[in-house]
Formats: C-alpha cells, sequence, structure tokens
C-alpha cells in the first residue's frame, strides 16, 4: 500500500510537505504542489480520511447545496467545486434542493450529521434565513452566484451581463426589444437591459415582457409555453430577445422555429450562462458567460480561509465580470 513516504522519495520532498499538499494547505509553491498531486495521483494514494479528521477535528467534506442539477450551468458549477475542492483535500457532498426550501432544511440536517467543515450554497432565493442557524453552528457558508447578505458572496454584476446584451443588440441595428425571464427580476439581469436602452431614450413595450418561471427540470417547456402564447396573441413583435438563461433561451428557439420563424434571420436571441450546449445547439447560442472556474475558485479560497479564521465576521461579496460570447442566433445585423 502506498505510503506518504513513498510519494515523498519519489517527488524529493518531506513528507511534512506532502502533507500539507494533501491537506489543502497553501504554504506550498504551486509548481511542487501540482507534481506531488501528479504522483498521488499515479501511485493510486488513498489518504486516510478517518485518521485526518482525529488529528485535526475536520471531515474535510464540503456541503453543496444547489436549486436545479438538471441545469446544465449548475451541472457545470457543481463539476467546477469537486475539482476545485479535490485539488485542496476536499470533498464534496451534493444536495439537490429543486428550490424547494424543505427540503434544504432536510439536507441541512444531514450535512450537519456528516460534519461538513463548510457549505457552498447555489441559492434558488434571495432570502436565506433558514440558514440562520449556520452561524451558531460555526460553520463557514459562502453563496455562490446571488448577492445575499449577512454571507459570504460570489457572483458576476447580473446587471452588466444585461447591458452587454443591450449593447450587442443595439450594434446589430435592432430597435424593438424583449425580456424572456422572471418577474420581478430579482438578479437585475432585467434592469441592466433596460437602463442601457434608456440611455439611448428605448423602452421596452409592456407586451415584450415574456414572463416565466425557469426552476425546475421543466424550465425550457415552460418557457416554450409562454413564448408560443406571445406569438399566437401578438405575433412578433420584436426582433431581439433577452432570455435569462440558457435553458429558456433553448426553449424559446424551438418555440420560433415551431411558429415558422428563423433565426438569425427574423429574430436574435441572447442566453444568460454560456453554459456547454450554448455552442452546440442549432443555431449556435449568443449568451452572457459567468467565469465559473472562477467564481469557483474564489468560493473555496473563501471558505477555506474562514475555516482556518472563524473568528473572522467581515463578509466578503465578490462580483467578477460577465462576458457577451456572440453566436449564430444573434450575429445577423439588422439593415
Amino acid at each position: 500500500m502506498t505510503t506518504m513516504k513513498d510519494i515523498a522519495e519519489k517527488a524529493g520532498v518531506s513528507r511534512s510537505t506532502v502533507s500539507r499538499v494533501i491537506n489543502g494547505h497553501d504554504s506550498v509553491k504551486e509548481e511542487k504542489r501540482q507534481r506531488i498531486l501528479k504522483i498521488v495521483k499515479e501511485l493510486n494514494f488513498k489518504p486516510n480520511k478517518v485518521a485526518q479528521s482525529l488529528v485535526s477535528n475536520q471531515s474535510y467534506l464540503i456541503g453543496v447545496i444547489a436549486p436545479n442539477i438538471s441545469n446544465p450551468f449548475y451541472s457545470e458549477i457543481i463539476e467546477a467545486l469537486e475539482i476545485e475542492a479535490n485539488n485542496k483535500g476536499y470533498n464534496i457532498i451534493v444536495c439537490n434542493s429543486a428550490g424547494d426550501i424543505k427540503k434544504e432544511e432536510d439536507y441541512l440536517d444531514i450535512l450537519f450529521g456528516r460534519q461538513v467543515d463548510g457549505i457552498v450554497i447555489i441559492p434558488s432565493k434571495f432570502k436565506l434565513s433558514h440558514y440562520e442557524e449556520l452561524k451558531d453552528n460555526d460553520i463557514p457558508v459562502v453563496t455562490l452566484t446571488k448577492d445575499i447578505d449577512k454571507f459570504d458572496s460570489v457572483l458576476i454584476s447580473h446587471q452588466k451581463g444585461g447591458a452587454l446584451a443591450a449593447n450587442h443588440f443595439m450594434e446589430m441595428g435592432h430597435q424593438e426589444f424583449a425580456f424572456i425571464g422572471p418577474h420581478p427580476d430579482l438578479e437585475g439581469k432585467l434592469k441592466g437591459y433596460e437602463k442601457e436602452l434608456e440611455k439611448r431614450n428605448i423602452s421596452i413595450d409592456e407586451k415584450n415582457f415574456i414572463e416565466c418561471n425557469f426552476s425546475g427540470r421543466s424550465a425550457s417547456q415552460k418557457v416554450y409555453n409562454a413564448v408560443s402564447k406571445y406569438l399566437n396573441d401578438y405575433g412578433l413583435k420584436a426582433t431581439a430577445y433577452f432570455v435569462g438563461n440558457d435553458l429558456g433561451a433553448f426553449g424559446a428557439i424551438h418555440a420560433f422555429y415551431d411558429a415558422g420563424y428563423k433565426i438569425p434571420d427574423d429574430l436574435s436571441i441572447v442566453g444568460f450562462d454560456n453554459t456547454f450546449f450554448a455552442s452546440e445547439s442549432r443555431p449556435t447560442l449568443s449568451s452572457i458567460a459567468q467565469p465559473i472556474d472562477k467564481m469557483v475558485k474564489v468560493t473555496i479560497d473563501i471558505l477555506l480561509k474562514k475555516l482556518k479564521d472563524k473568528g473572522n465576521l467581515n463578509f466578503e461579496h465578490k462580483f467578477l465580470e460577465p462576458e457577451l460570447i456572440v453566436r449564430e442566433s444573434s450575429y445577423f445585423k439588422i439593415k
């Protein structure tokens, strides 16, 4: 059976250095850390987590509560969280709440029972009163994708994302604009979209607010139904459609196609999240990208920093920059 001594000898370092790398300490230079991790993988070394827990009083587990793992955006976040946590010597436990607060409360009890060292929450709501008990249990918590009061948070500026979509549409010559998504728009995507249009004295016709809920596994179908009703009631009243997430955008594209419209010949669509499906769909989908890998790295760094310094009561709110990725669904310029 491979031991830390074997790894240390092959890497040409001390056992204590190997131990620091395996336990996720950041005091080892990156080049050396990567070399040790490569050897750990080659030798199929499995650290004794029970022994580690007894020595350090840590479980080396991070709980992750996500609202909808069928959404490719959330599944990509979870995959990135697992990779980053593993690189720091931790494993993750994933809980799919489906946006149900009662489920989230039940999962909290399970995570308490597993004695996780910290929790990453990808919230479905903007109020997390049912997480207040976490503070009494001395468990570090970071919220990812939404800015939540009294919690450390990592996200992008959704308003900037909305502004990027508006600017792109205007540069392509569009004059009639629409928004597809939940109302009220608590994340700020619509607000950023509208504010940027207002700078050019452009407003969105009330009929072009296509309201639909993105929650649950049937999100794409909900958008399909909402867009189909909109087209049946009003016809194609806009040429530029900004959709609150990629999953919804796919549903919208199918609805427009089934109604006989071509994309991007008749209209343009921009989604949000830049999931891997965006580059695989037909047409490929323009989308506002969230830097998932960077967001996840910042999230884990904050979590581990709080774990080392539990007396730190200051909350960090990290806003990263969104980016517009232009693809086929919006490249057609209006003449």
